[in-house]
């Protein structure tokens, strides 16, 4: 009879506190003993429920296997089966999954290899994927938001050096207009460099202007290199990074800062 007791507790402090109201009216009790039945009615048929499946008996004949699988050898033998089968499914669906990404890593690799699929690919795909390029050449990468991120596509870190770094999904001329951002933004964040990476071409004014000052050019044939140097055709996928999956920062703050 422990099911009553919740119920029981339950009615007691309906009790007290019509008590402390200054007694009772007819309407007052009424909702008590409505209350109270209704409780001990649902009590009851839990309780009613759960002996009858404690008594039950199962396919095999055994009383309560019904309620506990391993008062029956046989139930219990029955679920190990069970769970070894759904192992076992389990098992060959992860492989699929696997098997599945693995295929399609292979074929980003591959594309990622052609000038062409870097000119067309998405700029939020050409971000992440020249983030992850500098961590695989050795940068520590802190990615930024696409939106509200001050043109700054990542801070990196190596050597004791800081750096911002600045995508540019073009299939034209970048000007000098953006490098003298990006050196301002230099400046306004204490970067020691600056990265310009782009799939286009820089001009040769916004080279000339740039010559002496800390900021790297990466145009559209040495980022082919670049890549091929560090994704090999057999790269594995790697656990936390499944085609750039790794979670960029919703943070702003410099990586160094």
């Amino acid at each position: 009879m422990m099911y009553l007791i919740p119920y029981i507790i339950l009615i007691l402090l309906f009790l007290l506190g019509f008590y402390r109201d200054g007694g009772y009216d007819s309407g007052e009790i009424s909702i008590i003993a409505f209350v109270s039945l209704a409780l001990i009615a649902i009590a009851g048929n839990q309780y009613v429920k759960k002996e009858k499946e404690r008594n039950a008996k199962c396919k095999h004949g055994t009383v309560g296997a019904l309620y506990k699988y391993k008062k029956c050898s046989l139930c219990d033998e029955e679920k190990a089966r069970e769970e070894v089968f759904e192992a076992l499914i389990k098992q060959e669906e992860n492989e699929r999954i696997r098997a599945r990404q693995e295929r399609e890593h292979r074929e980003w690799l591959a594309k990622i290899r052609l000038p062409e699929y870097l000119i067309k690919m998405d700029w939020k795909e050409f971000e992440r994927l020249t983030c992850d390029l500098f961590r695989r050449m050795g940068y520590e990468v802190k990615e930024t938001p696409y939106s509200g991120d001050s043109g700054i596509d990542g801070y990196l870190k190596k050597d004791g050096k800081s750096s911002i770094l600045q995508c540019k999904r073009s299939k034209g001329y970048i000007g000098e207009p953006i490098l003298r951002d990006l050196y301002g933004t230099m400046h306004a964040t204490g970067a020691h460099e600056g990265y310009i990476i782009t799939t286009g071409k820089v001009s040769d004014q916004a080279k000339l202007w740039a010559r002496k000052k800390p900021i790297k050019i990466i145009e559209l044939d040495e980022l082919v290199k670049l890549i091929r140097a560090h994704y090999s055709e057999n790269d594995i996928i790697v656990s936390g990074r499944d085609k750039l999956s790794q979670k960029w920062s919703s943070g702003s703050e410099p990586l160094w800062g």
